[in-house]
């Protein structure tokens, strides 16, 4: 999202444009937020997600929640209902945060793509906190240093923030052409180019011993059915990142180079709305393609329907046990109601 054109005049934002962009993010925004707690429920109580090759997933889908609670919740959605930002004492923090966090998931699905390709085809790796949690924790402290450091030395001139604006205009170190480049260079073009050049390779090589297994060729067989949920899940998640990423990158890439008003209206409007529809799409596509996620959603159903049941049970149980008692507290107490010469006993 590093871009001059951030600080052009948005007059071409309308109350209805920002009308669509709210009813398309709020609609589907609590669903959303209740499957990515759903998400972390499982990843505590499942043993099997709390392996060290699901750890890249469940950081995306963390920080996917928090862009969506702390950016898009608490800030973006009050500024398309209004359309100006409620304080501009916020608008630091809201740049900042949001891009930050867009650089943190981009490199974190560029690492997902590197490590999935390690995991499928040199499993023979041993698992360790290095391989898998170091980048992790590396990717978000580079990327928060990163901004820091870029948001100290380029502080903000006297009116820069302007609260009709998206993101209040861009970043103050946008004033700079070479830390915006750098920036975009970094942030944006780099993780992007990995996503598809990885799973670029990724993909063709999976085919390519899927057909050596289908000619006989046994070495080094990889077993297909294991690879094919590893590769169903990334490259479902990947997609929804490269659909919105590709065309800003391209946009982007021609503006910086040719002509910086290129489609300016449309990125103004559009393209840098974009990535919330990732963070809003991740956990459906992630629930959907794990299997864990779906056979604890099948277990917690079967035993609340158990819970059900056994009430009912009890309750015929009770009612089979007072209509044999019944009859036997209905005989009389004395002997008085008994015709002459009969008793109880």
């Amino acid at each position: 999202m590093s871009n001059d054109t951030l600080v052009l005049n948005m007059s071409i934002e309308t109350s209805l444009t920002r009308l669509i962009k709210l009813v398309l993010f709020a609609t589907p925004l609590g669903p959303s937020l209740l499957c990515s707690i759903y998400i972390m429920i499982c990843f505590v109580s499942e043993s099997k997600l709390r392996r060290h090759n699901n750890h890249v997933m469940i950081a995306i889908i963390i920080i996917d929640f928090i862009e969506l609670i702390f950016d898009l919740t608490a800030i973006t959605l009050p500024y398309l209902h209004t359309g100006r930002v409620y304080n501009l004492s916020v608008c630091l923090y809201w740049v900042t945060g949001n891009y930050a966090l867009q650089g943190i998931a981009a490199w974190l699905m560029a690492w997902a793509s590197i490590d999935r390709y390690l995991l499928i085809f040199h499993h023979r790796l041993r698992t360790t906190f290095i391989r898998h949690d170091l980048p992790l924790a590396s990717i978000c402290i580079f990327i928060v240093s990163w901004y820091t450091t870029i948001t100290l030395t380029h502080p903000c001139s006297e009116n820069w923030f302007d609260d009709t604006k998206f993101l209040c205009g861009g970043p103050c170190f946008n004033s700079s052409a070479i830390i915006t480049t750098m920036d975009w260079i970094l942030i944006v073009l780099t993780p992007a180019l990995l996503i598809i050049l990885v799973n670029s390779f990724l993909l063709g090589r999976v085919l390519f011993q899927k057909c050596r297994c289908h000619s006989g060729v046994r070495r080094r067989l990889l077993t297909w059915r294991k690879t094919r949920k590893l590769l169903i899940q990334l490259l479902s998640i990947i997609f929804t990142f490269l659909i919105t990423q590709v065309p800003l990158v391209i946009l982007s890439l021609v503006q910086i180079s040719f002509a910086p008003d290129f489609l300016a209206d449309i990125s103004l409007i559009w393209l840098y709305y974009m990535p919330y529809l990732i963070y809003i799409v991740t956990p459906f596509v992630y629930i959907v393609t794990t299997k864990d996620c779906r056979t604890h959603i099948c277990r917690r159903s079967r035993r609340i329907e158990a819970m059900a049941t056994v009430p009912l049970h009890r309750q015929e149980h009770s009612n089979t046990y007072h209509r044999n008692i019944i009859p036997r507290m209905a005989l009389p107490l004395n002997n008085s109601s008994y015709p002459q010469g009969q008793s109880v006993r």
